[in-house]
């Protein structure tokens, strides 16, 4: 705890879930109680081990995570509770109780504080250069934004082109980001850009211009990189994969439905951060120290 407190920039938990076969403590306690008794304690030690921008993630399932969110937001605070990831573990059972075959799992997310961003690769930006403005790769953005005439009044006016005076109506249910007083002062900079400007720009209606030097200034280290949706992407795999992945090591099931380690990879995405310490508080399988080893050999270390 003292070598690596507000070290470790990523956490991951696959704590046992309570459900009667796995790990429970003994005493007078009921189940529940003997779950959160085994959780709060490792919980408590991790929010310490935790950089300022880390972040810590934890399997589990509909058994425990209501409690689990209790504890979490008592540790760590309710503000910086990041999202609930979805994972689909399996498709659907036909012998289940009440018929309902529960296929999904949860990956709860925590912040050590407000410092933390989460990010993947992004769909590269595409980048014009032209002589107008040598040395200086511009993008074009949609002028419209989803707000109505009565929701900005001041942005509901015709955009005339100065150079032909063609009008462009703004739409009542999609008003410009602009507004009729700031036309001008965005034209002189050359921020709009006009169907007819560039032959090579496909555009009907007219549309901002960003500057990739802006873009790399505000996005810093992000620049290239999104926002992290909760929908995990399919190949994220399912505990088949992980059973396989075991099965192939070492010619048998010697783990129960161990984590894929393209979840624990795709996880290890989300920190944009070349130089960080991962841990792994329950690592019976080493799914997520098999995730960190792959991206190693990957990115060269």
């Amino acid at each position: 705890r003292k070598d690596y407190e507000s070290a470790i920039k990523l956490i991951y938990i696959d704590p046992p879930y309570n459900t009667g076969s796995d790990f429970l403590y003994k005493d007078s306690f009921g189940m529940h109680a003997n779950w959160l008794n085994m959780i709060y304690p490792r919980l408590a030690a991790a929010r310490e081990l935790l950089r300022e921008d880390g972040a810590i993630f934890i399997s589990i399932d509909d058994n425990e995570v209501t409690n689990l969110i209790k504890v979490c937001d008592e540790i760590f605070g309710e503000e910086h509770q990041v999202a609930s990831f979805p994972w689909r573990k399996r498709t659907a059972k036909s012998d289940v109780p009440f018929g309902v075959s529960q296929d999904y799992e949860q990956v709860i997310c925590y912040a050590k504080s407000r410092q933390f961003r989460a990010s993947i690769e992004g769909k590269k930006r595409k980048y014009y250069t032209t002589e107008d403005y040598p040395g200086r790769p511009w993008r074009i953005h949609d002028l419209t934004k989803q707000t109505t005439a009565g929701e900005r009044p001041n942005s509901y006016f015709t955009i005339v082109n100065p150079k032909n005076g063609k009008e462009y109506p703004a739409n009542p249910n999609a008003t410009w980001r602009i507004t009729a007083e700031t036309f001008d002062t965005y034209y002189r900079s050359g921020t709009i850009v006009f169907p007819g400007d560039y032959d090579f720009l496909k555009i009907s209606r007219p549309v901002l211009r960003y500057w990739e030097e802006d873009d790399r200034k505000k996005a810093g280290e992000n620049f290239g990189r999104i926002s992290v949706s909760t929908h995990l992407p399919g190949e994220v795999g399912m505990s088949k994969d992980g059973t396989k992945e075991i099965t192939a090591l070492f010619g048998a099931k010697v783990f129960h439905f161990p984590k894929p380690v393209s979840l624990m990879k795709y996880i290890l995405s989300m920190i944009n951060c070349r130089d960080a310490i991962v841990l792994d508080f329950f690592s019976g399988s080493a799914s997520m120290a098999h995730a960190v080893m792959e991206r190693n050999a990957e990115d060269s270390g």
